[in-house]
């Protein structure tokens, strides 16, 4: 009997006491990774050949190959700890910003459960919150947080606007995010990993919690991470209601990162160091997609509002209109999208008033219905 089945039987809700989920990988998944550490080892031997002189059993040529692999890995590793800045984010502090915040929800009468979803060898921390008025109506949001954020840190904003729409709440940190250093050292922010938690998450709502209703809110660099996850995931249509919030993010990666350097070196310059941008985190296998997901999702007919400043020229004061989601889904061409624009949007804290009161009616109507959310 699984740790999962022990404790259905006793709470009859297996997550209330379910302190680590591992998620399913796919084969694919479990050959990638082992071919990676095949060829990491061997670009490792191959410096040594090379240095030494001695390059059998590998040929010279063999050995240049398996190390461009292995700073291509490199490279995606380095542009995951330039985009991800809580990675950085002191173990100690968060953990004591975490202790204020639940204190306060169990006080209110939340429960709290903390959870380790682990894939492909990953731990990624996450909390499970709940109240007893609503812990069995099957109705979760899932939260991913922006690049600079960790859900020990505005837990509670977030629980309680979920509560109020009679929703329950799974948050996932990123990748190392909350971590030790010997964690950090181990965990690397790359395309898989930024989206393989929240695969993960997805898998404990379908599969553990038997959601009927997901709502995925991300914001900024967590739509990208969410964007892998649902890439990566297969979504059970016809089982569970889907709706993506995608709240003032961007595209692409790699088109952010050309707009941006675009804008602060300008001209030609800008120009042709921007392109480069762009070609370097498709040749890094940097890209976090936002666009593919998006078209996933059409495809499925699964619903999608996206908030954003506009559609240009302007900014929320991080990301350019041209660079945000919104520009590339015309609302009258993609029928399963809506659009909420608001040039009083700004990037960080809470989205301006106007946006959040159209924004409440299409989540409550989401939640109280038996099938997915169609926009009129």
């Amino acid at each position: 009997m699984t740790a999962a089945s022990a404790a259905d039987k006793v709470t009859g809700k297996p997550w209330q006491s379910l302190t680590t989920f591992y998620a399913t990988t796919t084969f694919s998944e479990k050959v990638g990774r082992v071919v990676n550490n095949l060829l990491f080892s061997a670009a490792v031997y191959s410096v040594y050949a090379l240095a030494s002189g001695n390059v059998k059993p590998l040929p010279r040529p063999a050995c240049y190959m398996l190390i461009a692999w292995a700073i291509r890995k490199i490279a995606e590793t380095l542009v995951g700890y330039c985009t991800y800045f809580a990675i950085y984010k002191s173990q100690a502090q968060l953990q004591a910003m975490e202790e204020v915040e639940t204190q306060d929800l169990v006080r209110r009468g939340y429960s709290i459960q903390r959870i380790s979803l682990n894939k492909s060898g990953i731990a990624y921390k996450a909390m499970l919150v709940t109240h007893p008025t609503i812990e069995s109506n099957r109705k979760w949001c899932l939260t991913a947080l922006g690049n600079n954020q960790a859900m020990e840190e505005g837990l509670s904003a977030d629980v309680h606007y979920n509560f109020a729409r009679k929703c329950n709440t799974l948050i996932i940190n990123g990748p190392a995010v909350g971590g030790s250093f010997l964690e950090k050292l181990w965990v690397f922010p790359t395309r898989y990993q930024f989206g393989a938690g929240f695969e993960a998450g997805l898998q404990l709502l379908e599969k553990v919690v038997q959601a009927t209703h997901i709502a995925i809110r991300a914001h900024s660099l967590g739509n990208g991470m969410v964007s892998e996850g649902i890439l990566q995931h297969e979504l059970q249509i016809g089982k569970v209601a889907y709706l993506l919030i995608s709240d003032r993010t961007f595209s692409r990666l790699s088109v952010i990162a050309r707009i941006f350097i675009e804008h602060i070196l300008g001209g030609t310059l800008g120009t042709v160091v921007g392109s480069v941008a762009t070609l370097f985190c498709y040749l890094t296998g940097t890209e976090l997609d936002g666009i593919a997901a998006a078209k996933k999702l059409t495809d499925l007919g699964l619903p999608q509002i996206i908030i954003q400043h506009g559609i240009g020229p302007g900014t929320d004061h991080v990301i350019p209109d041209e660079a945000g989601l919104a520009k590339e889904f015309p609302q009258d061409r993609h029928k399963d999208k809506y659009l909420l624009l608001s040039d009083r949007i700004c990037h960080n804290g809470f989205v301006s008033s106007d946006v959040q009161n159209r924004l409440d009616p299409f989540i409550d109507q989401f939640l109280q219905s038996r099938s997915q959310l169609r926009f009129q």
